[in-house]
């Protein structure tokens, strides 16, 4: 049978509350009915409680604390100092992303604890520094990215640790050096790119037969781990142990390569030679990178470069503030208006590894020029209030053409009265004379006892 499948029917064997094999008999909980008791277990599994209640609720003082597949979010050791007896915990498939520092500090007594299946990011260092006994602890299938270093300092009774199903990008060297018994553990399905030798250094890989004998379990499979340089060690020792030849007591899923492309699919223990896993440093052709943009453009920079290990990538500004995502091989920053002026200059950063597995960032300069040109709409606008300028203009011109039409009837400047022999014709009771002894040029007219003059 598969090594993980025994070990989940052991864990499920050893929560099975101890009245089942002694054939107490259970009932519900005196104050909290919605569980059930007996002398030295608490079944709360799927009862629906909150965090509230762990501090309102009268529960008991027992040894086995089953709490699983709850609505337990933020725990912390208000909640927790009440089960001061407690020897297991199971806290898993909850909501609790957080775990208070100090939380278990009263629960010494506890020698497995259970909290797969949360929402769990980060983690005390001093989380279990008073829990000794411990020799299980679950924190499998949870959000978890950073192991702190101090985590595993005071378990010297640790020998099952589960870490699988979690976000963790690296482990410190030294994480495991306290927890010497330490023979089962799994790291499977996380975001490693490289393993460490120390973290398994003191496993025992002999089988001394001994009915007692745990089989050791190491799990390294699914991580997008890059074969290069910073395994060298990790690789020659894992050789020099004869982890997987016959007459060892265990099972390993060793790290299968995904970087770089040319081991990528092999398993770290078919490659042939050490001097496979390699370390090149991320290098710029072009020390320069030169982007040019009109002001209404959308303005985006890219950073990008391969490198073995692949480089972690990210932008600066000209006062070496980071504007952009920290990310490998590959990071954009998109510019608006209130990020540039007319001329600006950032920096690419790339984080990289040499061949002697020593740390050093390589930069490259990205130089944004911005060329302002008028906007197409002022364009538009400008036009339209000259055509509309232009269009009044000759309306008004065209009134008062008119206007002088109206007023001055079929006369023009061009009408000489001194040249005209002054005529009088007389139609029914109307008469007109013009006047050529006057001064000015003008046009009488009477009609009946009502006389009117025009200036020509």
């Amino acid at each position: 049978m598969n090594m993980r499948k025994l070990f989940t029917l052991a864990v499920l064997l050893c929560i099975i509350p101890s009245m089942l094999c002694s054939g107490t008999e259970t009932k519900p909980c005196d104050g909290v009915p919605e569980c059930t008791c007996n002398p030295n277990t608490l079944g709360c599994n799927g009862s629906g409680l909150t965090t509230q209640d762990l501090v309102s609720k009268p529960f008991p003082n027992l040894n086995y604390i089953y709490l699983s597949h709850n609505d337990l979010t933020a725990i912390d050791d208000s909640h927790m100092r009440i089960f001061a007896k407690v020897e297991v915990l199971l806290l898993d498939s909850n909501a609790i992303d957080y775990i208070e520092k100090g939380t278990f500090q009263h629960n010494v007594k506890m020698h497995r604890i259970y909290l797969s299946k949360n929402l769990l990011t980060t983690l005390h260092e001093d989380m279990f520094v008073k829990n000794g006994l411990l020799a299980t602890i679950d924190l499998s299938y949870n959000q978890i990215s950073i192991i702190p270093l101090g985590l595993f300092n005071h378990l010297a009774s640790l020998k099952h640790l589960r870490l699988n199903n979690n976000r963790i990008m690296s482990i410190p060297d030294a994480a495991f050096q306290a927890t010497s018994v330490l023979d089962q553990l799994y790291l499977e399905f996380n975001q490693l790119e490289t393993a460490r030798w120390k973290w398994i250094n003191h496993f025992d890989t002999t089988d001394t037969g001994g009915p007692n004998h745990e089989k050791y379990e190491l799990y390294f499979d699914n991580n997008p781990f890059s074969c290069d340089c910073r395994m060298t060690q990790f690789y020659l020792k894992s050789k020099l142990k004869h982890w997987n030849e016959n007459g060892t007591k265990g099972q390993i899923l060793w790290p299968t390569c995904v970087y770089p492309e040319t081991l990528k699919g092999m398993k770290l223990t078919d490659i042939k030679d050490v001097s496979n896993l390699v370390c090149d440093l991320p290098a710029f052709e072009d020390p320069q990178q030169q982007y040019v943009f009109n002001s209404t453009d959308d303005i985006t920079i890219t950073c990008a470069h391969d490198g073995t290990p692949t480089p972690i990538m990210y932008i600066t500004d000209f006062d070496g503030k980071i504007v952009s995502e920290v990310k490998k091989g590959r990071v954009n920053l998109t510019l608006d208006q209130n990020m540039y002026s007319s001329h600006e200059r950032f920096t690419c950063n790339a984080n990289g590894t040499n061949a002697n597995n020593h740390k050093k960032t390589m930069t490259q300069t990205i130089s944004v020029t911005v060329i302002h040109e008028q906007s197409s709409t002022m364009t538009v606008l400008l036009a339209l209030i000259l055509i509309i300028v232009i269009v009044v203009g000759i309306i008004l011109f065209i009134r008062h053409r008119r206007s002088q039409t109206k007023g001055y009837g079929q006369l023009t400047s061009e009408t000489h009265l001194d040249d005209v022999t002054p005529v009088v014709r007389e139609v029914g009771a109307t008469t007109a004379a013009l006047d050529a002894e006057s001064d000015d040029e003008c046009m009488r007219y009477s009609k009946g006892d009502e006389e009117k003059e025009f200036l020509v």
